[in-house]
């Protein structure tokens, strides 16, 4: 019988770069990629599968879509920063390809911008050549990103569509983002949750009318005192059936802010920054505005109806159907929404909350114990 392969051996051993060899950087001492012959513009240095996905980044990892990070091996990990690369990253269908941008000489150092690939650095530095920054693709002007276009990862964000985003954010209160999470990674999310339904607290109640009586906005609304259907589970509950959520939450903040232009903050009630929510078929939540600011609702899965249903700011009502992988981002305490009844399938949604710098109000009626079960 054929051994099993080892995944972490074999994925060392795809990882060298072909024409390069490693030599030390004569500048800070540490290991480089150098040529080790003349590479022509368009040559595949690497090309590779892209396996063994992560949802953190480390220092020698890779972004390569959202929540999606590989560990690099060998000369791949040795790559210098570049705010003037010579090569750059191709990720499609799968394949991760390191591909020459121009002709590179023999002995020259082989180099990326690790802006194309990485949305927000763990380890921010200063770049030697030039004394600039690289703390990744969010704090990079739309000027700076546009200029980067031809070159950045499909998960990173153009000027336009950012624009665009915080466009329908402002305009209409809310806006929907498309594939953000990897289906395989929202099916395992959702396995879990589901999984662990024996855990979860069941409503089957109306919310209290007097929820946001008190908010930092005018004028005090009475909520729609609504009808609620579902079952639910915190968050430090949840984090112990799927830690990777709580990665993917404190990962999203800097797109929170792209998408918002708040200067938005992790929520700091801890037991409330994400929640599990399952809806079964005849489950619905309620008509209401939200208790926080700023809503991030996370779609594990793709049932049949279990959408959205929001009324926009110029007082039209959409629909937003429930899509694995996507989010819908709302201004939630000023934004009338619900979930629209499960017709079929099951609905899986991660509300992830945040807050800004400037607004931290949170409702005292949330902490009582009977909130769901008063009439």
């Amino acid at each position: 019988m054929k051994p099993a392969a080892n995944t972490a051996l074999s994925n060392r051993q795809s990882t060298i770069l072909e024409k390069c060899k490693v030599a030390t950087n004569g500048v800070k001492g540490q290991k480089c990629v150098l040529a080790s012959k003349n590479i022509n513009r368009g040559d595949v240095l690497l090309r590779t599968p892209i396996r063994d996905l992560v949802p953190t980044s480390t220092r020698t990892s890779i972004n390569v879509g959202w929540g999606q990070h590989i560990e690099a091996y060998d000369s791949l990990a040795l790559m210098d920063h570049s705010f003037t690369p010579n090569t750059w990253f191709k990720i499609e269908a799968g394949i991760l390809q390191v591909i020459a941008l121009r002709d590179i000489l023999d002995g020259e150092r082989v180099t990326f911008n690790y802006n194309s690939t990485e949305y927000l650095s763990p380890t921010p530095f200063q770049d030697y050549n030039t004394g600039q920054w690289m703390r990744g693709w969010c704090y990079l002007s739309d000027m700076e990103k546009d200029a980067l276009r031809a070159i950045a990862a499909p998960h990173q964000w153009n000027g336009s569509r950012q624009q665009q985003c915080r466009s329908e954010y402002r305009v209409k209160g809310l806006t929907v983002v498309d594939n953000v999470f990897p289906a395989d990674l929202c099916a395992e999310v959702a396995a879990s949750v589901m999984g662990s339904r024996k855990h979860f607290s069941a409503v089957d109640a109306y919310e209290p009318l007097e929820d946001n009586l008190g908010a930092p906005y005018p004028p005090e609304i009475m909520d729609e005192g609504d009808l609620y259907r579902f079952k639910f589970l915190p968050y430090d509950k949840l984090a112990g059936i799927a830690g990777q959520v709580s990665a993917w939450y404190d990962a999203l903040l800097p797109l929170v802010r792209d998408i918002t232009n708040e200067d938005a903050i992790l929520s700091p009630y801890f037991k409330s920054r994400v929640l599990a929510l399952i809806y079964e078929k005849g489950d619905r939540g309620g008509i209401h505005r939200d208790t926080q600011p700023i809503a991030a609702l996370a779609y594990m899965t793709t049932p049949k109806g279990g959408g959205t249903t929001a009324t926009l700011f110029d007082g039209t009502t959409v629909s937003v159907p429930c899509k694995a992988g996507s989010i819908l981002f709302m201004q939630g305490r000023h934004v009338r929404h619900g979930s629209d009844e499960v017709l079929g399938g099951v609905k899986v949604a991660l509300p992830m909350n945040y807050y800004t710098t400037m607004d931290t109000w949170r409702p005292e009626t949330l902490d009582r114990e009977d909130y769901w079960t008063r009439p």
